[in-house]
């Protein structure tokens, strides 16, 4: 059989005196051999730059004259063996210093053929005949080393990954650094820069995603020719036995994959690695257990195999694991799009997200930090697509991602990791060489796993049961007194939020006793003010009677208990409420109906107000008002700054919801200064800047509208701001600007509808075009002063998300704009086919007469092209509204597909779109996703309540 070194030196047609003439090196040469022409005429080698920039012609010296020439046989076999090898190894280096590969080839293969190779590595007999005869059996680790690294210092990576996989097959193992150094080679030569996925790879990943064979791991997985050798390598070194693998070569191949986007290749392959690790632990287990000590024979082999598994099999470092989770989490968070590319990637990160659960499932993964995985598998988007994932029997079988990442969160949540169990083998006497599902390697759940779990019971699976279990494993008697995870201040914030959404008062109490004493950022001062916890309104729970998710998750919350095995902290000091914690019982007060508690200690709560220059000052007295304005300004915007964004928005729906138009935009104005201010460095301490989110506009703009509806009445000016004068003209809009106004001229009637539909769109406009005008002018001043400074931070800037208009910010101002009081009020339900009806006959009125039934909007039409570039489409109520005065733009502009991925709660139910004419459909995803119910149910509700107790006093008096 021909050798398979490579092609030309199997087939030797010339006498090895003449194999010192030096060979041109080509690095465009195939990798699986050196293809030299033997034939052709002896020329001189020209050094290529990449190696050095000499480009003088080399001689090749006499490299081994006691090696190549046939006089010097009784030399050859007066050195021994060791001498032997050094001489070789001196002679292939020198070759290879000479850019002479063949010669340095012949060489290696010579050694390799005198310890007698299996019959497929044989070469043919002419190379026998020409070839180096050694009369002593020598190790061609020495020698072979020398030409891995001469390749890889010449730049070949992929020669020098064909030798090395030779070698390996002769039983040769590499040295760990030589396999590191030529990992790293064989991954740097696909480039520094992330290769876009071509069209080639993107076809063969689309033909391959439908079939099983995608939980093999092969190095076809991967679009770059260096990283398919480097991972055909590492699986030859993992079947042989005595090659050594570290951490370092998990990073290089692993971080290699995330580097170029594929996912699959890399959870793949730390399966493959994780089921190692698994393995190995379950001997290890098996050399504590007793019964393994009857037999000392399999007590050694067992010791033996297990230090070699320690050796050759090391456990994956965490990092990998979690950059890996990221990649995922980034691929999953893009914005859907119309394009094949999109789909196909997002179909692979699902795939490698259900490997990873599938370790998870089976409980391999020995980390016990896993809250960013189990984020992930609760938070990914639901959709239809799906995976393929191997059952418990070992078969495999295709089901839908988002079924079955809540399948295994379920069971996760159910029967959460505690110790691991002793290995269950029918025959103890048995040597564990193979892997099995059965092989438990997972660790207890830290602190903020158990968090992950208690949030996704709570807010997706809507159990109380559920989280109480995780509370309960946390207090579990297996548990060790410094790794017991205690709950903190982020698990009673869960608590507290997911009481909110769940309307239960039972919880929330529950939360409240542990912050009874505290005071800090103003929770004392709400819990104090606020005599007994209201109930929340009145709630069916039970009236669900379809059998669909929703409605049996409701039916079980309806009959579970709500009171919840909270352990107690060890001291009072370690624990503190945060400001999450005052922001989720402010969020909780509204819930319950107790927005008037909040306006009325809006200064106690948030004393920085005071620096605001606004006439509204609530019910605070003169005296008040002055020792409040002697605070000092830099500091006040210091702590605002650490408030953070949705702190705003919290107080910003109390105040709204109450009707405190002037404390509401108060609020919004030290809003936005604290935004201003957390992007200077003397403000945010370290904090890194922020953005107010488009709800905080959403809010503004609904306080205005309600405004705006309100009938034309004349208005008292309060005695607070009867003196009022602005230091500036910046902030006086709204209610502030009507403040002013009146107190100018006192006896001007201005109409509240008025005031408030100006506001509205002021506020429109500031969103869409000063905001963003703003924060990009300060995202490239912060960039440009940390780049004068050297700051490395200067990335984190570019981070800052904006805010977007979304559905609800467009209805809360198509709700101002497209609203006309002089008309009488619209019906109350209206079909589609009605204002279809109105449009068809508005048109023809239009084309016919040049005539348009409503007056020129131009507010409704600014909102309307905006929400066509957002690639929304128009309410049919608005299109009958803007007949015969929409622009050039509207006509030309084409509605695109808005694609979106829901991350709406596991219970909820599907999305069901429902058409309004005046509003666009808003899917309901913060609270429970109950509408209200209609009066005619309410009133049969009552009848049948009264029918019920009328029968119940009959029979009572029979």
């Amino acid at each position: 059989m021909r050798c398979n070194w490579f092609t030309k030196a199997s087939c030797i047609s010339r006498s090895l005196q003449k194999l010192s003439r030096p060979s041109l090196v080509s690095r465009n040469h195939s990798t699986n051999c050196l293809r030299v022409d033997l034939r052709q005429k002896p020329f001189p080698f020209l050094l290529p730059r990449s190696v050095s920039t000499s480009t003088q012609r080399n001689t090749l010296p006499d490299t081994s004259h006691h090696l190549l020439s046939g006089n010097h046989t009784d030399l050859k076999r007066s050195l021994t063996p060791a001498q032997l090898s050094r001489a070789v190894w001196q002679s292939v280096r020198l070759a290879l210093q000479a850019q002479d590969l063949h010669t340095a080839y012949i060489i290696v293969e010579s050694v390799r053929l005198s310890n007698k190779p299996l019959l497929h590595n044989a070469p043919s007999k002419r190379y026998r005949e020409n070839g180096i005869e050694f009369h002593k059996p020598m190790s061609p680790k020495l020698a072979g080393h020398a030409l891995i690294h001469g390749l890889l210092r010449l730049g070949l990576p992929r020669r020098a990954q064909v030798t090395a996989k030779i070698l390996m097959d002769n039983g040769v193992p590499l040295k760990t650094k030589t396999f590191e150094a030529l990992l790293d080679a064989l991954v740097t030569s696909d480039g520094n820069t992330p290769r876009s996925t071509g069209y080639e790879f993107l076809t063969y990943l689309k033909t391959l995603l439908p079939k099983s064979s995608i939980l093999s791991l092969n190095p076809t997985l991967s679009g770059g020719k260096g990283s398919r050798a480097a991972l055909h390598l590492f699986m030859s070194a993992r079947n042989m036995k005595q090659q050594e693998r570290t951490q370092r070569m998990y990073r290089t191949l692993i971080g290699s994959f995330l580097f170029h986007g594929e996912l699959i290749a890399a959870s793949l392959l730390i399966t493959m690695i994780l089921k190692d690790c698994a393995v190995r632990d379950a001997i290890g287990r098996q050399l504590a257990s007793s019964d393994i000590k009857e037999d000392p024979k399999l007590e050694q082999q067992t010791l033996e195999h297990y230090r070699f598994l320690r050796r050759s099999s090391p456990s994956p470092p965490f990092d990998i694991l979690r950059d890996l989770v990221a990649s995922i989490a980034e691929v999953l968070s893009r914005d859907p799009v119309e394009d094949d590319a999109y789909q196909i990637t997002f179909r692979a990160a699902l795939q490698a997200l259900a490997n990873l659960a599938y370790l998870l499932d089976i409980r391999q993964i020995p980390f016990s930090h896993l809250s960013s995985l189990i984020r992930l598998l609760y938070s990914c988007p639901r959709s239809n697509e799906p995976v393929w994932m191997v059952k418990t029997d070992g078969k495999v079988k295709q089901m839908k991602a988002y079924d079955y990442f809540h399948l295994v969160l379920e069971r996760l949540v159910q029967n959460p990791p505690r110790s691991r169990q002793e290995i269950s083998n029918s025959n103890p006497n048995m040597l564990i060489t193979r892997w099995r599902p059965a092989l438990d390697n997972s660790r207890p759940l830290d602190l903020p796993a158990c968090n992950s779990l208690i949030h996704y019971a709570l807010r997706h699976r809507l159990s109380p049961s559920y989280a109480d279990s995780i509370l309960q494993y946390m207090q579990d008697p297996f548990w060790k007194a410094k790794h017991r995870p205690v709950p903190n201040t982020v698990t009673y914030n869960i608590i507290l939020s997911a009481g909110r959404l769940l309307r239960s008062p039972t919880m929330v109490e529950t939360i409240l006793r542990r912050f009874q004493h505290m005071n800090e950022h103003g929770l004392g001062t709400i819990h104090s003010d606020l005599s007994s916890t209201s109930s929340p309104p009145n709630l069916d729970l039970t009236r669900g009677s379809s059998h669909d998710r929703f409605s049996s998750s409701l039916r079980r919350l309806a009959s579970e208990p709500h009171e919840l095995s909270l352990p107690s902290p060890p001291t009072a000091k370690t624990l503190s409420a945060d400001i999450y914690t005052l922001t989720s019982y402010i969020s909780y007060l509204v819930s319950v109906g107790r927005v008037d508690v909040v306006p009325d200690i809006l200064f106690s709560l948030l004393p920085e107000l005071a620096i605001i220059d606004h006439p509204s000052w609530g019910e605070l007295r003169p005296e008040e008002i002055k020792r409040l304005r002697q605070q000092s300004r830099i500091e006040c915007l210091r702590r605002v700054v650490a408030y953070g964004p949705y702190f705003f928005v919290a107080i910003l729906n109390a105040v709204v919801k109450s009707g405190r138009t002037g404390l509401a935009e108060r609020v919004w104005n030290l809003a936005k200064e604290a935004e201003r201010a957390s992007w200077l460095q003397e403000y945010n301490q370290g904090r890194g800047p922020w953005c107010l989110p488009v709800h905080a506009y959403t809010l503004m703009l609904i306080c205005y509208g309600d405004e705006a509806q309100k009938q034309p009445i004349r208005l008292q000016v309060p005695s607070t701001a009867a003196d009022w004068q602005p230091r500036s003209d910046r902030y006086v809009v709204g209610w502030a600007h009507y403040i002013y106004q009146e107190n100018a001229r006192t006896n001007r009637l201005l109409h509240r509808s008025v005031a408030g539909r100006q506001s509205g769109v002021s506020i429109y406009y500031s969103m869409l075009r000063g905001a963003r005008s703003v924060y990009q002018a300060l995202q490239a001043f912060k960039l440009a002063d940390n780049e004068k400074q050297n700051r490395p931070e200067a990335v984190a800037w570019k981070d800052c998300k904006l805010p977007e208009p979304d559905e609800r910010f467009f209805n809360a101002m198509l709700r101002i704009v497209s609203r006309d009081l002089k008309k009488r009020p619209r019906r109350a339900r209206t079909t589609p086919s009605h204002w279809k009806q109105h449009i068809r006959f508005a048109d023809w009125l239009y084309r016919k007469h040049g005539q348009s039934p409503n007056q020129q909007n131009t507010d409704l039409l600014v909102v309307a092209e905006d929400m066509i570039k957002s690639g929304l489409e128009l309410p049919l109520g608005v299109r009958y509204l803007l007949t015969g005065q929409d622009s050039q733009e509207l006509r030309q502009h084409r509605r695109r597909q808005a694609l979106s991925r829901r991350t709406s709660p596991w219970a909820y139910p599907a999305a069901q779109m429902v058409h309004t004419p005046f509003a666009l459909y808003v899917e309901k995803t913060k609270g429970l996703p109950l509408g209200r119910i209609p009066k005619a149910l309410r009133r049969k509700q009552r009848v049948s309540r009264s029918h019920q107790r009328a029968c119940t006093s009959v029979s009572g008096r029979k």
